[in-house]
């Protein structure tokens, strides 16, 4: 009989997306998302994704309120790019700044580049014959 551990985390190396500063990119295949008690108050839960980069090495990172709100829209084994835009203020009056990303998905499919499908789009429009 052979046991396996389930319900912990296997020990990955944990990256920081804004080590660099502005325009750092980080990239990879998001291989899982995963929820844990938050140290900072009883009930809340903190996210972490792992990316599994093209070397095979997986590391993770900790979301925050950006990531958390654009990764759960990309489907696990997709290659997503995350890039750091910067420290922005925060819209509400008196909360700290807040770190901003970009985040990208790449499904595999051929021709979805966002700047190569705008450019076909307003292609295709001009040459309508009518």
């Amino acid at each position: 009989m052979a046991w396996k551990r389930v319900g912990s985390f296997e020990q990955l190396e944990v990256i920081d997306l804004t080590a660099k500063g502005p325009g750092t990119e980080t990239t990879g295949r998001l291989v899982d998302m995963r929820e844990f008690p938050s140290q900072y108050g009883e009930g809340k839960m903190a996210k972490a994704y792992v990316l599994e980069q093209e070397n095979g090495v997986r590391r993770q990172f900790y979301g925050n309120t950006v990531l958390n709100n654009r990764l759960p829209n990309i489907q696990v084994g997709n290659m997503v790019k995350i890039v750091f835009l910067g420290t922005e203020p925060s819209p509400k009056k008196g909360q700290n700044p807040y770190k901003n990303f970009d985040v990208f998905e790449d499904d595999g499919a051929e021709g979805t580049d966002e700047s190569a499908t705008s450019e076909t789009t307003e292609a295709a429009k001009k040459k309508v014959p009518f």
